[in-house]
Parts: structure tokens; C-alpha cells; sequence
């Protein structure tokens, strides 16, 4: 289960994690620049699920932070990425993307990559058929949406 994650703060990729399994645990180091001089915590975020990691301490010109997590309080998937400063890394989008004009959407990190994701209710409309066509679903903050690379947007 080793594995590198990436960290973001605000959107932008600022570090990495690295997660190792020791036995019934994951052992969770992250090191990413100093992005602020307020007192940051770390959260990781898998499976629609976040689990907070902890503060981010300064040193050696970096925020580091290193903690052992039972294994089962992981999301079943494990993490996909930490967040600097902010529990929920899905930010508010509007704008548009591949042509169509999308209101109510996030941005956020699926899977190590950056992601628009659009609502999605089955009684209603799509915004564009192409672009559900494309589009991998997936569920978040208590409802579906459905998710696209973020580099579609124009």
C-alpha cells in the first residue's frame, strides 16, 4: 500500500504525501511549501469521505506532518488527496467547459487529477449530452455528480 498523494492548498498543488501500511496502520507523511503563516491543518480525502490528519508544523523551510492512522478509518479506496487548510477541497465552478455554460458545479482532485464535477439528477435536463458521455459519475457531499478533467474547461 505505499503510495504518493498529492497536497493542495486552494486549488493549487503545493506537495505530496507519502503512505505506507505498518501493520493494522497507515503511516501518513506530508511535506508541502509554506503556503501561509497561519496554523494549517492537513486533511486527507478519499471515497466522498475526509479524515482529518492534523497541524502542519514548519520546519527545515517546509510544512511537515507525519501520523499513524488505524487502517480502519481509512476510506475503503485509501486517500486520493490531502488538503492544506480547507476540510472540503471542493470549490464552487462556474464557467465553461468544451462549449457549454455550467452554473453550480466544484473543482477539486479525483484519483490524483484534477476534476470538474456537475450536479447530476436524473428528473432533470443534462447540460449536454457529449459531455455526460464522457463523464465518470461519482457521489459527493450527499448527491451525484458527474465528473470530467478539469482541463476541458475553457
Amino acid at each position: 500500500m505505499d503510495q504518493t498523494i498529492p497536497m493542495t492548498y486552494r486549488g493549487r498543488e503545493v506537495g505530496t504525501a507519502a503512505m505506507r501500511r505498518e501493520g493494522l496502520y497507515c503511516v501518513v507523511e506530508c511535506r508541502c511549501e509554506p503556503v501561509s503563516d497561519e496554523v494549517l491543518r492537513a486533511y486527507g480525502h478519499g471515497g466522498g469521505r475526509s479524515l482529518p490528519l492534523g497541524v502542519l508544523v514548519p520546519e527545515d523551510g517546509a510544512l511537515r506532518l507525519r501520523r499513524r492512522v488505524a487502517l480502519s478509518r481509512l476510506p475503503a479506496g485509501g486517500l486520493e488527496t490531502v488538503s492544506v487548510g480547507d476540510e472540503n477541497p471542493w470549490q464552487p465552478w462556474s464557467g465553461t467547459c468544451r462549449g457549454v455554460a455550467l452554473t453550480g458545479c466544484r473543482r477539486g482532485t479525483r484519483d490524483g487529477r484534477a476534476v470538474l464535477a456537475m450536479p447530476f439528477d436524473r428528473r432533470q435536463p443534462l447540460p449536454s449530452l457529449a459531455l455526460a458521455r464522457e463523464a465518470e459519475p461519482m457521489e459527493l457531499e450527499g448527491r451525484w455528480w458527474l465528473t470530467v478533467p478539469a482541463d476541458w474547461a475553457e
